[in-house]
């Protein structure tokens, strides 16, 4: 590696080809697919897309089942973010690649290689058969959709804490306290308000999930910091929910509808993205 983290292209002979055993040693994997229709390809057969760092990717074929790879030994490893976003668009360009061509394939996350060369690679393929076949007829028509509602806690409660009994107590003490206790006492109202506000966002992100579930095959949570909420949006938001949904496009279309109804109340911001690879719901795959 370079100072900046790039690699150094100046080798030798003797380090030529030493890269190329170190190639044939490993494989950078970007997905799976299932080519068992597909009669036009084989081991080696390439897809219109440049691959990571400006490699080819290709197809090891075994039986049905394709992994999308290129010759790698070692993860790529950068300290410069430019190269580093590069790196990621070029893998899921691949990706992309992949699912235009033969429907939703497994997606596996950037830097993911494999140890062996081709043939390594088929008899990979067969050990993990039983957990990669099931996943790709999951996935198959379908796509992952990202979900992602923050809420101005001022603006959406608006009308939540109108005729509590207990806000209404607790305002009157403040309004007749004396200086000595009128902090205290405006601190529990306005605590009271958040909790009123936030059992009201709790329970519309709890109605919202269970609506989802007539039209998207999985939902799972997801955490705020895997979500793509701009940080100033973040600083602003005093309550997230997202959620990661596995559907077809029929369905990603009555979810979208869903979330109209949603983003239409005071303060809610709905954040509706995809199609995306199904990277939250494909299973974690080894070496093995």
């Amino acid at each position: 590696m370079t100072d900046d983290g790039a690699t150094d292209q100046t080798t030798t002979d003797e380090g030529a080809a030493a890269d190329e055993t170190a190639g044939d040693e490993g494989r950078y994997l970007y997905c799976v697919v299932d080519v068992a229709d597909a009669d036009d390809v084989e081991t080696g057969t390439t897809l219109d897309a440049e691959g990571v760092d400006g490699e080819e990717p290709y197809l090891a074929v075994q039986n049905g089942l394709a992994a999308l790879v290129q010759r790698r030994a070692t993860p790529y490893d950068s300290d410069d973010e430019t190269t580093v976003k590069r790196w990621l668009l070029q893998h899921q360009g691949v990706v992309d690649a992949a699912h235009e061509r033969f429907g939703t394939p497994l997606p596996v996350r950037f830097d993911t290689i494999l140890q062996g060369d081709d043939d390594g690679i088929a008899a990979w393929l067969d050990r993990q058969r039983e957990d990669l076949q099931p996943a790709l007829d999951r996935f198959a028509g379908r796509s992952e959709y990202r979900i992602e509602l923050t809420c101005d806690a001022d603006a959406f409660g608006a009308g939540v804490t109108e005729g509590d009994d207990r806000l209404d107590e607790l305002q009157d003490e403040s309004d007749e306290a004396d200086s000595g206790t009128a902090f205290l006492k405006s601190k529990q109202v306005d605590q009271r308000e958040r909790s009123l506000v936030a059992e009201e966002w709790n329970e519309t992100a709890a109605s919202l999930r269970e609506s989802l579930d007539d039209h998207a095959a999985e939902i799972r949570n997801i955490d705020r910091n895997v979500t793509s909420l701009d940080e100033d949006d973040r600083d602003d938001a005093d309550f997230e929910t997202a959620f990661s949904v596995l559907a077809d496009e029929e369905a990603a279309g009555a979810i979208g509808d869903q979330l109209d109804e949603i983003a239409a109340r005071p303060g809610v911001e709905v954040r509706y993205t995809g199609p995306w690879p199904p990277y939250t719901f494909a299973p974690t795959l080894g070496n093995e």
